[in-house]
């Protein structure tokens, strides 16, 4: 297809939003090419859905483009998903790939993308890494993660790894043999030596990291027992995550057991909080389950059962002060003045509740308001503006959270906060201008992102009302 195309001509055709929507799927490899010919190109774009998009040359250098995913009458704009395969198709003209030059052979296709591969800018291929003719053997990596104690209070991460069916014993000095393309002696049997073997490419991003956290970080150690195993500084467990959770061959290590496959969730944390009343005044909180979970507070991690739970900072580290308190105290139980529960119900029941189960006496709750939470949004257009009114509502009591996030109320109110700051976050997302009353958007980029993209998590959430002029 021989169409001219620039980032700049893209970007005017498809608006700075989807430019850089565009640019991220294209960057995330989630555009896949179905057709390509002179006059036409077609592919697919996977998303939260796969969309499919044709692009056609209409002559002279001119083409039009389509695409499946709904778009409204107002947005002049093409969408993101055609950004992104107007990107890939500018960088296979870079290349010099197009398929629609089935005569070259594909045996010089590749040399010619080795070649461009190797003059490209980026980082240089790590000794052993796999090349696009291999003749070395190809070896297989296991990695498993594990808590490490630093202090009574204090737990890190720290991974170690094997090649085949082999442990490496001491994995500061095997990386920087790789670093330095030196051999590396790991066992009477076997010396790995990158001229005669080689790991899988994804294997090789996560070896350069933990590279760079042996050349560039202080490595603390207990004793002679983790040579075997490298403490991953939390600052770069925010880049060695996302290459982590991409391999099959990772996995939890505790006590020196495999104890199972690696994984990161969101889920709720098996705790139980339950408020119980002890006597005609006074009541107290129990709580289950919190001295089985190793807190990591710096990595904004709950590690339990062999599983690691991400929770927010604030979380972690009240659940980390939580943890310690109990433990100084030696105590699972926390009593509670009837003059403190009011302040108790308020404050501290929407925390816990992002973390555990909260569980409430039934004496209790006769004195506190627990209507579920029904939230509400409408949405109107008025002279070319799209206007947001969002209502949170418990039982009998209404209100605005813009004009007043802590509605007075006669009896205590049991809130849903997790689900509100949901809602609100979402809100905010979308780029919303915020007045006391309400919110407005007057862009249709902004506005389409809104409705296509934000309102589809909202409606999870909210019960949407829109307006005829809507």
């Amino acid at each position: 297809m021989d169409i001219k195309l620039s980032q700049k001509n893209i970007k005017d055709l498809c608006g700075t939003v989807s430019f850089k929507r565009g640019d991220a799927f294209y960057r995330a490899g989630k555009v896949e090419f179905t057709d390509y010919n002179a006059d036409e190109v077609g592919a697919t774009v996977t998303g939260a859905d796969v969309f499919h998009v044709t692009v056609t040359e209409t002559g002279g250098g001119d083409f039009a483009a389509e695409c499946t995913c709904p778009k409204l009458a107002s947005v002049k704009h093409e969408c993101q998903h055609v950004a992104a395969v107007l990107l890939a198709i500018m960088d296979k003209q870079k290349k010099g790939t197009s398929q629609s030059t089935k005569n070259i052979d594909h045996k010089g296709s590749d040399l010619a993308e080795g070649l461009l591969t190797i003059f490209s800018e980026g980082p240089r291929r790590t000794s052993g890494q796999q090349l696009h003719f291999e003749t070395r053997k190809k070896l297989n990596a296991v990695f498993n993660i594990e808590p490490v104690k630093k202090s009574d209070q204090e737990m890190l991460l720290g991974i170690s790894m094997s090649i085949g069916p082999i442990e490496i014993e001491d994995i500061q000095g095997f990386l920087l043999s790789v670093a330095n393309r030196k051999k590396a002696h790991l066992s009477d049997l076997f010396t790995y030596d990158s001229k005669l073997h080689c790991l899988q490419n994804d294997i090789y991003s996560i070896i350069n990291m933990l590279i760079q956290i042996v050349e560039d970080a202080e490595i603390e150690t207990n004793n002679d027992i983790y040579t075997s195993t490298l403490i991953i500084p939390p600052s770069f467990w925010v880049g060695l995550f996302p290459l982590l959770k991409n391999i099959p061959d990772v996995k939890f290590k505790e006590n020196g057991k495999v104890t199972g496959q690696f994984s990161v969730s969101n889920d709720k944390l098996p705790l139980i909080f339950n408020f119980e009343k002890m006597t005609e005044r006074d009541y107290s909180l129990k709580i289950a389950g919190i001295s089985e979970l190793i807190v990591m507070e710096k990595y904004d991690l709950v590690w339990t059962k062999a599983s690691l739970t991400q929770l927010s900072t604030e979380d972690c580290s009240r659940l980390f002060e939580l943890k310690n308190m109990l433990a100084k105290t030696k105590t699972d139980s926390i009593p509670i003045l009837h003059d403190q529960m009011g302040f108790f119900v308020e404050k501290v029941v929407p925390g816990l509740r992002r973390i555990g189960e909260v569980q409430i006496d039934g004496d209790i709750t006769k004195q506190f308001m627990t209507e579920p939470l029904t939230a509400k949004l409408y949405l109107d257009r008025v002279n070319n503006r799209l206007l947001a009114g969002i209502e949170f509502q418990y039982g009998k009591i209404m209100f605005n959270p813009l004009e007043d996030r802590e509605p007075k109320v006669n009896s205590l109110l049991i809130r849903d906060s997790v689900r509100e700051d949901q809602i609100l976050e979402l809100l905010d997302e979308a780029s919303f201008a915020k007045t006391e009353g309400g919110y407005f958007l007057h862009n249709e980029e902004l506005e389409y992102e809104f409705l296509y993209h934000v309102m589809p998590k909202l409606q999870k959430l909210v019960q949407i009302y829109s307006t005829t002029a809507h």
